[in-house]
């Protein structure tokens, strides 16, 4: 991931935490830093789902980010994208590249939210096994040719993302509860992408992910679709 990138997300992140807001980062920015190569339109994050407007508030003081004027006609409108819908999107200067939110209750709706309702204890417990910060070497892999981004090499700005094995589960999860839906196309899609990081020894995250979770993606792998989900 180009340092200017790097930057602007970690710009981001500590916009919307200056507001007392807590991010995780997802989507595209998030497939290329567990090293799976995609090309970035959107710069996505979760938040807090009773947090969404001040997000969205926080956001638009950020230089050069604006709200979408052009809906339902923008190229980048919700409901001509593929994957889940964010509640909103901005753009940027850059009009190739946008920034979206999505609410916490429709990506990651079986974790805890983020945010101080949590005791210290309860963070330990249910947060930190299944998040990291994207400079985390060693949860994280390096850039490799031909791959993804790989951690932040730049940034000494926190940004939280989610280990492998939580964005494996995620994406299942979104398949099992949208697999009727255009969004469930788009999550088995990423499911397949993610085939690969079961047993890649270069992708620190690969020993954490638990069986149950590699079970459905060994079905899908043998293209057994009707398998995924089957004794969850």
């Amino acid at each position: 991931m180009a340092d200017v990138l790097e930057a602007l997300i970690a710009s981001l992140v500590e916009s919307l935490n200056s507001d007392g807001l807590p991010c995780i980062l997802w989507g595209q920015c998030l497939l290329n830093i567990h090293g799976i190569s995609s090309p970035i339109n959107s710069i996505d994050f979760i938040v807090p789902t009773g947090l969404i407007n001040e997000a969205d508030k926080s956001l638009s003081k950020f230089p050069g980010l604006h709200a979408c004027t052009k809906q339902p006609s923008c190229p980048w409108s919700p409901k001509k994208r593929k994957a889940e819908e964010p509640v909103i999107h901005m753009h940027l200067d850059d009009p190739n590249v946008t920034v979206a939110l999505y609410a916490h209750c429709r990506i990651l709706w079986f974790i805890p939210e983020l945010g101080n309702h949590l005791t210290l204890d309860e963070q330990h417990t249910y947060l930190l096994p299944h998040l990291t910060v994207a400079s985390n070497s060693e949860a994280l892999p390096p850039h490799r040719p031909g791959r993804g981004s790989g951690f932040f090499t730049t940034s000494e700005y926190p940004v939280i993302v989610p280990r492998l094995h939580l964005l494996m589960e995620t994406f299942m999860r979104l398949y099992l509860r949208d697999s009727k839906k255009r969004e469930g196309a788009y999550a088995i899609d990423m499911m397949e992408r993610l085939i690969p990081c079961m047993n890649d020894a270069d992708l620190p995250g690969s020993s954490e992910i638990p069986e149950r979770i590699k079970k459905h993606y060994e079905a899908l792998e043998r293209g057994d679709r009707l398998g995924v989900g089957r004794g969850s």
